[in-house]
């Protein structure tokens, strides 16, 4: 499942966005083939979805909560035109990861996606933070 995982939060950014992917996994060590996107629907039952605005540009915020991920770490990924582009490490006061109240541990995720970071991002799909400055624009 270790490596399951890594291809999820691969195509995550993809799913998130709602762009229709079918992926399928096939191995010979497997009794039947894994649909990817069967394990999206999974995770997509805890996943929240915000909306907000900052200096009228419209972001969407999908929070998420990472049990089995393979970065083990908090983080915000940066989406434009549905793939990661920026990611970067959230420190919660030294927390390596959080509880959810039912004693299960999680990595906490924010998949941000807006037409204002579509706009930004370049050919080689990469920016810097102080190309996010929403004021310029």
């Amino acid at each position: 499942m270790y490596v399951l995982g890594i291809i999820l939060e691969h195509f995550l950014s993809y799913y998130l966005v709602g762009n229709n992917i079918s992926i399928i996994l096939n191995d010979d060590s497997l009794e039947e083939p894994i649909k990817l996107n069967d394990l999206y629907l999974k995770l997509k039952e805890e996943i929240e979805q915000e909306n907000i605005k900052i200096e009228e540009k419209d972001f969407n915020l999908f929070h998420l909560k990472l049990r089995n991920t393979y970065n083990k770490m908090n983080k915000i990924v940066f989406c434009a035109h549905s793939r990661g582009v920026l990611k970067a490490k959230i420190d919660f006061s030294g927390l390596s990861f959080l509880e959810d109240g039912k004693g299960s541990t999680f990595y906490y995720a924010c998949y941000v996606s807006s037409d204002f970071l579509n706009e930004k991002v370049d050919n080689s799909r990469s920016w810097t933070m102080s190309d996010m400055n929403c004021a310029e624009n």
